[in-house]
C-alpha cells in the first residue's frame, strides 16, 4: 500500500481499514503454513544435495567414520 501512494495513487481510509482488518489477519494465518512447508523443502533439497556432493547414494557415513578420515 506504501509503493501505491508513492506512486501518487490516492488510498481512502476505507482500504486501509480492510487491509487492517481483513487481509492482514488471513495474511498471518497463512503465514506459518506457507513457511513451515518452505523450509521443510529446503532441509531436504540441501540433504540431497550434500549426499550427491558426498558421492554416496545411501546414508550419510557416522560422524566417528568422517573424523577419523579426517
Amino acid at each position: 500500500m506504501v509503493f501505491i501512494h508513492f506512486n501518487g495513487v490516492k488510498l481512502g481510509s476505507i482500504a486501509y481499514a480492510v487491509a487492517a482488518i481483513v487481509l492482514l489477519p488471513i495474511n498471518s494465518a497463512l503465514n506459518p503454513l506457507l513457511y513451515s512447508n518452505i523450509i521443510d523443502n529446503v532441509i531436504k533439497k540441501l540433504k540431497c544435495q550434500k549426499q550427491r556432493a558426498s558421492g554416496s547414494t545411501s546414508s550419510m557415513p557416522k560422524r566417528s567414520t568422517m573424523q577419523h578420515s579426517l
